[in-house]
């Protein structure tokens, strides 16, 4: 991480992919995950079973964003400290919740948002933040909320393991 933190500020990249599993049947609890790059370095990931029952898989897209950027703000909080600068790309795999992340769309998910969740919007829409679609099939969140097939879990898992080779369109 040494030689990322000495780039000049512009270079400072973070990179985030996050993901959702909406259940329907058991407790009804869905599973959030997301992954957390500064350059090329992982520097964060978490899976964790929500404690509220949603009611679409829109809208445990946007807690599984929720809990993603509160990590990315902290980061980019200590970086800020540090006089750093940084850019940073969320990838999501669901269209519906970056619309009404990003306002573009007004649903019936909108009125069951929180202020927490419409404090999010307001990340996204400065100018170092962006909201990004991903393929689900691409987005290697997908190996904290599902069960994957055994190559799918590899392509993922290798992610994790080796320098990633999926390259952000910035």
């Amino acid at each position: 991480i040494s030689t990322t933190l000495r780039q000049s500020p512009l270079d400072i990249k973070l990179r985030a992919y996050c993901d959702a599993n909406f259940v329907r049947t058991g407790d009804g609890k869905d599973t959030i995950g997301y992954i957390i790059y500064l350059g090329p370095h992982l520097l964060a990931y978490k899976s964790k079973k929500l404690k509220r029952v949603t009611r679409s898989t829109g809208l445990a897209e946007i807690l599984a964003l929720i809990e993603c950027v509160d990590v990315i703000k902290g980061i980019k909080l200590l970086l800020s400290e540090l006089g750093m600068k940084v850019r940073t790309t969320v990838w999501c795999d669901n269209q519906t919740a970056i619309d009404v992340t990003l306002a573009k769309k007004h649903t019936k998910l909108v009125n069951q948002l929180t202020l927490d969740e419409l404090c999010v919007r307001q990340e996204f829409l400065a100018d170092d933040m962006e909201l990004k679609y991903i393929k689900s099939a691409e987005n290697p969140a997908d190996l904290f909320t599902k069960n994957l097939e055994k190559g799918t879990f590899r392509k993922h898992r290798r992610v994790l393991v080796e320098k990633p080779t999926l390259k952000s369109k910035n």
